[in-house]
């Protein structure tokens, strides 16, 4: 028997069970009682050869040298990539065709079918998209034996190299499976970049109008930007801002200055063409041609650095016109509370004026729970209100205080994950209906929002809390009470049992996620905004 030794490279030259000759493999075990090699051969099982047979001859002449040669993992992943090159190509084809230079019609729309049936995981429908399952192997080639030698890239490796059964399927498999994830990756990236709503393409789903709630980044527009000329449920632009608040249903949104300007010159656009209409209507006059835009859209425009919003034509009221300056962080809100503006999904605009956050960024900043208009940058910051009060970032302690409601003295703890200038600067950003925070306001929030939240959280099932609070936003007095309130009518029950309200004072119960006003009398409320119980 030929001398054979652990760990050492071998060429199968003729079959042995189920490995075809041709086979590489590594020694694992070596009998020379038994005249036999026990090898973990790349494109097969482990298998037993005898190379002292005719049937099972075995030879280590094939030693790869560094850098030529593949195991068959690794030509396995030349397959792969070989593949997804060929689906690349013919995704570039595909897209020239269909969105790029040889389109015949417009592109977007059909970019935007494409998407969604990537997004829908149904590539199969997009028109004309040459799939590797779907083509089948007279449009897309697999690779033969041949190509899988020249992959191999051995240079000692015999005329007669071939492979199992077995080995040819799994590398056709794993050709198409690269292949399709080749296509329809590029497919997806060429389809964003012509249907994208900012120009370059990327994922903004995270900015979906389904997500949005207060201090969220979202998009916004109204029903006068709304397009059919591409489909439904378009809009030719949309906004990039921050909920603020909610209005009658509709959305309030801050933006930068340069996204009001964008706002306001779209609405100096819509009027130029309003008087365009009536000129083409016979109104000549000026005057005339004033009144019928005036009475039929607002007019807004920038005083320097007053936003002047004035709807006196529409409503024939005198008074009504507004003007208004920047929040304190120099955002705008234009026509809130005044226009139906509603977030909409990005990738349903046309364009989109202003900036938008990148993936994880979009909470701008959040409400407390339980202190009515105190917003804070993030919620990651909490109280730990049992012993020493500490002050705690994503759990991990970073300060602690003896804060007793008249001031504080924060000794801080880690400095490297939320020092002084940390602190400093989430307290300037924390703000209370849109005025500045005191550092012992802020930690009285803090406090109330981690003892609050405590409670609530040990209640007995089917029990809540009611609590007495001051314009100010200050919880005075809170108590249990034995049955949650389930429709208006236990409201009102509920209302008549407590004492009454001093001045200046409001009870509200807590009901599913949040506070809502108790009040003995007065109508029912719109369903949409009725209690419901966790």
């Amino acid at each position: 028997m030929k001398s054979f030794t652990v760990g050492q490279r071998i060429t199968l030259l003729y079959s042995v069970e189920t490995v075809r000759a041709g086979a590489l493999g590594t020694v694992r075990e070596v009998h020379p009682d038994q005249d036999s090699v026990v090898a973990d051969w790349d494109n097969g099982p482990t298998a037993t050869a005898h190379p002292a047979t005719d049937l099972g001859a075995v030879t280590s002449s094939w030693v790869p040298a560094a850098g030529t040669g593949l195991t068959w993992p690794q030509t396995l992943q030349a397959v792969r990539a070989a593949g997804n090159q060929a689906g690349r190509e013919a995704a570039d084809q595909w897209c020239r065709a269909t969105i790029g230079e040889n389109a015949t019609s417009d592109p977007k729309p059909a970019a935007r079918n494409a998407l969604l049936d990537i997004a829908g995981e149904s590539p199969e429908l997009i028109v004309g998209l040459p799939l590797y399952h779907r083509a089948g192997r007279d449009a897309v080639e697999p690779p033969t034996d041949s190509d899988l030698v020249t992959l191999m890239d051995g240079p000692h490796l015999p005329t007669h190299w071939n492979i199992s059964d077995d080995c040819c399927n799994e590398a056709t498999d794993a050709y198409q499976d690269a292949f399709d994830t080749g296509l329809v990756e590029h497919v997806a990236e060429q389809c964003r970049l012509v249907a994208s709503p900012t120009g370059d393409g990327r994922d903004l789903s995270h900015l979906g109008a389904k997500d949005i709630r207060l201090g969220r980044a979202g998009v916004f527009s109204g029903h006068w930007h709304a397009t059919t000329d591409d489909g439904p449920d378009r809009y030719r632009i949309g906004f990039a801002g921050v909920l603020v608040d909610w209005w009658n249903g509709w959305a309030v949104f801050d933006c930068t200055r340069e996204v009001a300007d964008r706002i306001v010159a779209d609405l100096d656009a819509t009027r130029e063409q309003e008087r365009q209409d009536w000129w083409r209507r016979g109104l000549r006059r000026r005057a005339d041609l004033n009144r019928a835009v005036d009475e039929t859209l607002a007019r807004v425009w920038f005083d320097r650095d007053v936003l002047v919003m004035d709807q006196r034509g529409m409503s024939r009221d005198p008074q009504a016109i507004e003007r208004g300056t920047a929040a304190a962080d120099g955002r705008w809100i234009v026509m809130g509370r005044n226009w139906t503006w509603q977030a909409v999904d990005p990738h349903d605009c046309d364009h989109i004026a202003g900036d938008l956050p990148a993936t994880g960024d979009e909470q701008v900043w959040t409400l407390l729970w339980h202190t009515p208009g105190l917003r804070v940058p993030h919620d990651r910051l909490r109280i730990t209100p049992a012993g020493t009060i500490t002050l705690a970032l994503d759990g991990e302690p970073v300060a602690v205080t003896d804060h007793h409601g008249d001031g504080s003295r924060l000794r801080f703890l880690r400095d490297d994950l939320f020092g002084p200038q940390d602190w400093a600067t989430y307290l300037t950003e924390s703000r209370y209906q849109d005025g500045p925070v005191s550092e012992a306001r802020l930690l009285t929030a803090l406090l109330i929002e981690a003892e609050l939240g405590q409670r609530i959280t040990a209640r007995e099932p089917g029990t809540t809390l009611v609590r007495l609070l001051d314009d100010a936003g200050h919880t005075i007095e809170t108590r249990p009470v034995p049955v949650a309130p389930r429709d208006w009518d236990a409201v009102r029950a509920l209302a008549v049992t407590l004492p009454d309200e001093r001045a200046g004072t409001r009870w509200q119960v807590w009901v599913s996620h949040g506070w809502l006003a108790l009040t003995p009398t007065g109508p029912n409320p719109s369903p949409d905004t009725a209690p419901t119980q966790q």
